[in-house]
């Protein structure tokens, strides 16, 4: 009997792919999970409150007043989406070998849709004027300090440089009623500039 090479190679069972970076969008901003599946626009109220308190004197009338104001807001509720396509010689090539190809596409699918949910959490999208954490109205931006190189961006900024930018940007949170920063985002780019020899 005469073997082939094919004919003594094992296939895993398993399938393999590169490696591919964390999403953490649903890591970093709480889900809302109460809004009925069918809603096409959500709508909450934030409340700003007015007023101070004063030490009264005896027999004083003159109190200060407090208030609240509601201001109603809403937002539009979009669906993400992609497809796949699977034909039946596919299907007939899966079932000859064992495998399973619907779970393989339906994994990349999953994944696009994640993909795509965490741009438009930290960026938006222009195309549906969709705001991101990143450019939403409201959101405060501070400059970067120019460093001994001339120039903002941390590729140029030395390790104490970089270090300085992030408690100036913790400092400005910090100083905000009712907030304190605990979560640094960067991109993969900021972590390794953060990988350098500070001293």
């Amino acid at each position: 009997m005469l073997l082939r090479p094919e004919d003594l190679q094992v296939i895993d069972n398993k399938i393999y792919e590169a490696n591919k970076e964390e999403l953490t969008a649903r890591q970093l901003i709480s889900l809302k999970t109460d809004v009925p599946a069918g809603a096409e626009t959500y709508a909450y109220d934030m409340m700003t409150r007015s007023g101070a308190a004063k030490i009264l004197a005896n027999g004083a009338d003159d109190l200060p007043m407090v208030d609240a104001d509601l201001r109603r807001s809403s937002v539009n509720i979009y669906s993400i989406a992609t497809s796949m396509s699977i034909s039946v010689q596919e299907v007939r090539q899966a079932a000859m070998n064992g495998m399973n190809i619907d779970a393989a596409k339906a994994d990349i699918c999953r994944r696009a849709i994640a993909e795509k949910e965490t741009l438009v959490a930290f960026i938006g999208d222009k195309d549906d004027d969709i705001q991101g954490l990143t450019n939403a109205e409201g959101i405060q931006v501070q400059a970067a300090d120019n460093g001994a190189a001339g120039t903002a961006t941390w590729a140029t900024k030395t390790p104490k440089e970089i270090v300085k930018d992030i408690r100036k940007a913790k400092n400005a949170v910090n100083k905000l009623p009712g907030h304190t920063a605990d979560t640094l985002v960067l991109t993969p780019e900021g972590f390794e500039a953060l990988e350098e020899v500070y001293n």
